[in-house]
């Protein structure tokens, strides 16, 4: 779960951007936990005490701190926050530019253009989550292979079973195989990979998995199915 942060000390316009940029991030399926803050100075007390925060809504003119005297501290003790500035002042963008950040919305226009930014965070972040791997190039669909139970393939979509949600893509079964061999992902089946992590027991005919879910397992693949399982359970490779 990543961690983002909103500072602005105007209550109405706090109250609505939280809750415009959760349900963004729930949209482009990038879990978060979002913090608030009305007073600058708290939020950098925060980050003094050891609080890291993936994302930082900062809005430019606030009376005690302003946004860009916070990012500029933040940055002069090596936070990495990804910053996006929030002003009515749109002059302020130049100033901006010394502290690198992800990116600067007008005040007037945040409605409107909040949706774009929150979509490139997301794929940011999620690219840059160390168990992730994208799935196709336009609109990328990211996993995590550790929590991917198995795939199913069915005419020319995957559907992806996971431990909590059901995903589908249009991609190639033998292309996904690939980038999940090295995770642990055994070919049981023309249409279907399977994560060891989750295999109850091969029986001759299915591969019964720990949630009671039986998929099919084709009889010329048993042998091989049997022995890479072996494999990856004793030494945790193949």
């Amino acid at each position: 779960m990543y961690k983002v942060a909103i500072c602005d000390d105007e209550q109405y316009f706090l109250d609505q951007a939280q809750k415009e940029i959760e349900n963004l991030f729930i949209k482009y399926e990038c879990e978060c936990h979002i913090e608030r803050f009305q007073d600058p100075v708290l939020l950098r007390k925060k980050v003094l005490s050891g609080e890291k925060y993936d994302v930082l809504f900062l809005d430019i003119q606030m009376q005690k701190l302003t946004g860009l005297q916070l990012a500029k501290y933040l940055r002069e003790i090596e936070d990495t926050s990804r910053i996006v500035f929030i002003s009515n002042h749109e002059h302020y963008v130049f100033d901006s530019f010394e502290v690198t950040p992800f990116d600067f919305i007008p005040k007037k226009i945040f409605f409107d253009q909040i949706d774009k930014t929150v979509y490139r965070l997301s794929r940011v972040l999620l690219e840059s989550k160390p168990d992730n791997i994208a799935i196709g190039k336009v609109n990328p669909l990211f996993i995590n292979p550790y929590t991917l139970q198995y795939v199913e393939c069915r005419d020319k979509t995957l559907i992806l079973f996971s431990e909590q949600k059901v995903e589908e893509i249009n991609f190639r079964l033998k292309e996904l195989e690939k980038k999940l061999i090295p995770f642990g992902f055994i070919r049981i089946h023309k249409g279907y990979l399977v994560n060891y992590r989750f295999i109850f027991s091969i029986e001759s005919t299915e591969v019964l998995l720990d949630s009671g879910k039986s998929l099919p397992v084709s009889r010329y693949r048993l042998a091989d199915v049997r022995q890479v399982y072996k494999q990856w359970v004793v030494t945790g490779s193949h």
